[in-house]
């Protein structure tokens, strides 16, 4: 029986000591409250304490000389739950957002010239089959979903990623992509260095750097033709620019017709994307044979977010 007094008041009292730590938040109970050491000999399965001892704890976990409400403590988890609102969602929803980018597409537009073209018909990761060339462009800075790059990995497969990651994968459908990138045709592709194809790229007039796929490859199973080829180019609008952070795909000539289909468009991460033909962002639909020469599709992030402004208080 003693044991069952024992455990009673032993939890009664560290119950209390819990509630009381949560009122420590307001600053006049911390000055006028103190808190006595929780007895060791409490949480001895086997102690002899009385039971009036232990009542004593039980009653008397604290004493303080005041009995003043509560409220800043209420004011104090308001404010902090409002400020880590403020801070969480604008960031988390500005990460990841491909599909927050509008989307426009035209026609009659000529290739961007690339004022000193670096022509690139090797790769450094992977084969000219499923490859990748890291591209650091000097003094060149391109924001996509409010994150900084300056450094991108162009693939064989069509498509430009953003950051320095190696990257030799066929990645076909934008919806299970789950990179930050921008595709012209993805599938399985060719460098076609063997039919005077490369990877070209270099600075444009007003801020712009430009990836232009020469020759990019349509043929079945990631083979070489000089059938089946494209001319396409990606071109990031960077910080200097008049529209940064803008995606623009632009086609030129091409040859025969791809033999499978491949993703167009932009994506993240988190694969919400923007789909190339169309802007849809809800279905990816893969186009199956080459843009028309001259179209252009324009992918533009929205603005940035005001800082929120103060208001007035009646």
């Amino acid at each position: 029986m003693g044991n069952m007094y024992n455990l009673i008041s032993t939890a009664t009292h560290l119950q209390q000591q819990n509630n009381f730590a949560g009122q420590l938040a307001d600053n006049d109970v911390r000055k006028r409250c103190t808190i006595p050491p929780l007895q060791a000999s409490l949480l001895q399965p086997n102690h002899t304490a009385s039971f009036n001892q232990n009542l004593i704890h039980m009653q008397m976990p604290f004493t303080t000389k005041t009995s003043k409400p509560l409220t800043g403590l209420n004011k104090w988890l308001i404010c902090l739950t409002m400020l880590t609102l403020a801070i969480v969602l604008p960031f988390s929803k500005a990460l990841s957002q491909a599909n927050l980018y509008s989307w426009a597409t035209s026609t009659g537009v000529s290739l961007e010239t690339i004022s000193s073209p670096t022509v690139v018909s090797t790769v450094t990761s992977g084969t000219v089959d499923d490859g990748s060339n890291l591209v650091s462009p000097a003094g060149f800075t391109f924001v996509y979903n409010q994150i900084s790059y300056t450094q991108f990995t162009v693939g064989t497969n069509g498509y430009v990623q953003m950051g320095n990651t190696s990257n030799t994968s066929i990645l076909s459908t934008l919806s299970t992509a789950a990179i930050n990138g921008v595709f012209v045709f993805g599938r399985d592709g060719n460098l076609n260095n063997v039919n005077a194809g490369s990877l070209t790229h270099g600075t444009a007039s007003g801020g712009k750097y430009v990836f232009q796929f020469v020759k990019f490859c349509g043929a079945s199973g990631g083979g070489t033709s000089a059938a089946i080829v494209a001319d396409v180019q990606v071109v990031l609008w960077g910080t200097t620019s008049a529209s940064p952070g803008k995606i623009e795909i632009i086609w030129s000539a091409s040859l025969g017709t791809p033999a499978t289909s491949g993703a167009m468009g932009i994506v993240d991460i988190g694969n919400t994307f923007v789909n190339g033909t169309d802007g849809n962002k809800v279905t990816a639909t893969n186009p199956t044979a080459w843009p028309v020469s001259g179209t252009r599709y324009t992918f533009t992030p929205p603005p940035p977010c005001a800082a929120p402004v103060d208001q007035a208080t009646g």
